[in-house]
C-alpha cells in the first residue's frame, strides 16, 4: 500500500481522530506552541499560469489491516437508557500504522493503492512522530454483521438507590458476524454496553467511561479481537442489567 502519498499542507490544522481502544502517549516531543508544522521547500520561482507540485517526504511503514465494526445503539438500549451517545452501526476496512517521518503528519487527504490499483481515499488526521495513525479505506460490504438486544426472561426487580425507586431490567444481546471473503480477516469489534454486565463471551478488553462513573448505569466499552476464516460465522453473546427510574 502506498499509504503515505499524502500532501503535507503548510496550513494544516489538528483534528481529533476517530475512537480508539486506547491512547498512545508515547509520541516523540516536537516543536513548541500551537500544533502547526512547516516543511521548507526552499525558494521557488513561477511564471504566470505555472503550477508546481513537490514531494516533501517519503518513508515506509509496517501496517496492520483490520476490519473495524462499531456496533450501533439498539432500539432496546435507547428505550431503557435514554439519552447520551447514540452510535451508528458501521464497518470499515482500516489500516493502522505509525508515523515513520521525523516530523508530524498533518491533516490531509490520503490515497490507498494496492498493486497499482486505487483502493480508497480518506482524510488522515494529525499524527505526531512515532504515534499510531488509523486510516479508514472503504466500507466493508463483504463482511456481514448484525447486533441484537432484547429483554431477558428473568423477572424485573425493584431497587432503591439514593432514596429513589428504580426497576432493574435484565437484557441480553448477541453480535453475529460472517466473512464472505476468500481470505481470513482480523476484526476489531467495538460495543458500548450500559449497566452491569453479568456474562460476556470472548474476554474482550473492557474500559469504563469516566463520565459515567456517577451514573446508576455506567457505560463500558468492550473491544473484541477475532479472526474469521473464509465463510466462517461467529456469534458473541452477553447479558447485562440496567436501572430505569420509575
Amino acid at each position: 500500500h502506498d499509504l503515505l502519498s499524502q500532501r503535507l499542507a503548510n496550513n494544516a490544522y489538528q483534528q481529533e481522530p476517530s475512537f480508539r481502544p486506547k491512547f498512545d502517549l508515547g509520541a516523540i516531543p516536537q516543536g513548541e506552541g500551537v500544533d502547526l508544522h512547516f516543511e521548507s521547500i526552499g525558494k521557488r520561482s513561477l511564471l504566470r499560469d505555472e503550477a508546481i507540485s513537490l514531494n516533501v517526504g517519503k518513508a515506509k511503514a509496517d501496517y496492520e489491516r483490520v476490519i473495524e465494526w462499531t456496533v450501533g445503539t439498539s432500539s432496546v438500549a435507547r428505550k431503557y437508557t435514554g439519552g447520551g451517545e447514540q452510535r451508528k452501526n458501521e464497518m470499515w476496512d482500516v489500516l493502522r500504522f505509525k508515523n515513520p517521518f521525523q516530523f508530524p503528519m498533518t491533516t490531509a487527504p490520503a490515497m490507498v493503492v494496492e498493486n497499482g490499483r486505487f483502493n480508497g481515499q480518506r482524510t488522515a488526521y494529525w499524527t505526531n512522530v512515532g504515534e499510531e495513525a488509523v486510516l479508514k479505506v472503504t466500507k466493508s460490504l463483504s463482511v456481514r454483521a448484525i447486533g441484537r438486544e432484547q429483554e431477558d426472561s428473568k423477572a424485573n426487580e425493584r431497587v432503591v438507590v439514593d432514596d429513589k425507586n428504580y426497576t432493574k431490567i435484565y437484557l441480553k444481546g448477541e453480535l453475529v458476524m460472517s466473512n464472505h471473503r476468500k481470505q481470513p480477516i482480523k476484526m476489531h469489534i467495538r460495543h458500548s454496553i450500559k449497566g452491569v454486565i453479568s456474562e460476556i463471551d470472548g474476554t474482550p478488553k473492557m474500559t469504563t467511561r469516566e463520565e459515567s462513573l456517577e451514573s446508576v448505569n455506567r457505560t463500558q466499552d468492550a473491544v473484541w479481537t477475532v479472526t474469521l476464516n473464509p465463510g466462517e460465522e461467529r456469534k458473541l453473546t452477553y447479558k447485562n442489567s440496567v436501572l430505569v427510574y420509575r
